[in-house]
This record gives structure tokens, sequence and C-alpha cells, in this order.
């Protein structure tokens, strides 16, 4: 029963990551395109192809380099959770 409830946590948990990545990749998306004109970033120019690759790595240097430095945080609150709803069971 131990490792069923801990697979069910696991599966929850990486769904949540993945969102919170998708979150992420739209938000900064969004704001790093509202300084530029539409019609410059669909555009063939040099500079429009620089804008675009500097933006795309911005996003994933924060997905892949800075989101995750975030996980050890969330698995301690997970773990101070599970320790509660643990005393909370001995006491009953």
């Amino acid at each position: 029963m131990e490792w069923e409830v801990r697979l069910i946590e696991w599966m929850q948990a990486m769904i949540l990551r993945v969102i919170g990545a998708l979150l992420i990749y739209v938000a900064v998306n969004s704001l790093l395109k509202l300084p530029f004109d539409k019609q410059f970033l669909e555009g063939t120019s040099l500079a429009a192809f620089l804008v675009r690759t500097a933006r795309y790595a911005v996003i994933m240097f924060l997905i892949v380099g800075v989101y995750p430095k975030i996980f050890p945080l969330f698995e301690r609150i997970g773990k101070k959770q599970r320790e509660e709803k643990q005393s909370v069971k001995e006491v009953l």
C-alpha cells in the first residue's frame, strides 16, 4: 500500500512540474514578445532571427536551469505535510 501512495504522489508531482514548466513558457514568451512589433518577429531579417533565438534561449534557461532548482523546496513541503498527516493518525 505504501508504494502505491508514493507512486500516486510521484505522478502528481510530475504532472505539476510539467504544468509549471508550461506556465513559465507561456508567461515568459508573452513577456519577451511585448517590446517587439508582431511584423518584426514574423520577419525574415537577421535581427528577427536573433531576437527569436535569444527569446527561446532565455525561456529554455529558465525552464531547464532555474525551474528545477525549486523542486527540493516542493519535496520538503510535501514531506512536512506527510509527517503532519502521520502525526494526526497516531493521535487518533
